[in-house]
C-alpha cells in the first residue's frame, strides 16, 4: 500500500510522513503565497471526503499518494 511509498525513492523518506505534514500545516513551498491556505484546505477536503466514504474517494487518495512520491508542485496539482 501507499504506506511504503518513498519520497523521490529516498530510503527512509516515507511519503506518508509528508502527507500528514501537509494535512496539518500545508506545503512549505507555498507558505508565503496566497495559495497556501487554499491548497491546505483542498488536501483536507480530499482526506475528509475519503474518511466519509465519498464517491471516488479511493481513486482521489491514490492519485494524491502517488503524487507524494514527487515534488511539492506535483503534489499540489494532484490535490487541486
Amino acid at each position: 500500500g501507499f504506506k511504503d511509498f518513498l519520497f523521490r525513492g529516498m530510503p527512509g523518506q516515507r511519503s506518508l510522513k509528508f502527507i500528514v505534514s501537509v494535512y496539518r500545516e500545508g506545503w512549505q513551498a507555498f507558505r508565503s503565497t496566497e495559495l497556501h491556505k487554499h491548497l491546505m484546505w483542498l488536501m483536507r477536503l480530499v482526506v475528509h471526503h475519503a474518511y466519509d466514504g465519498g464517491a471516488g474517494a479511493a481513486a482521489h487518495l491514490a492519485e494524491v499518494a502517488e503524487a507524494f512520491r514527487d515534488c511539492q508542485a506535483v503534489q499540489a496539482r494532484a490535490v487541486e
